[in-house]
């Protein structure tokens, strides 16, 4: 057998054992690193996460919150003009007789 196809044979196996082993380690070192208990210090408590959840949400949904407000005045303005005046039940005067619960103001 030639040298060079030696040399070639050779360097691919050195590469092929280099990724194998390269792969084995980066699963070992992540299997290793699952184990180990999450360090406390910088991380929240369930508290501090809710609140913070809760302003978020609050803050987001603000504008959302007035601009439905406005919608529902607009809303009842618009019915209190559309609406017939009505006056309680026995002050008819001279009209008509209207329905029991309600009678129409003069």
């Amino acid at each position: 057998m030639p040298d060079e196809v030696f040399v070639i044979i050779l360097v691919a196996i050195l590469a092929g054992t280099m990724m194998v082993a390269g792969i084995a380690r980066s699963i070992f070192k992540y299997l290793s690193s699952r184990h180990q208990p999450i360090q406390a210090g910088s991380s929240l408590t369930a508290g501090e996460l809710e609140r913070l959840l809760r302003e978020a949400v609050e803050e987001a949904t603000a504008a959302l919150a007035a601009q439905i407000d406005a919608l529902e005045r607009r809303l009842d303005e618009r019915r209190l003009l559309e609406a017939p005046p009505m006056l309680p039940e026995g002050d008819l005067g001279e009209q008509e007789a209207a329905p029991p619960h309600r009678r129409p103001l003069p």
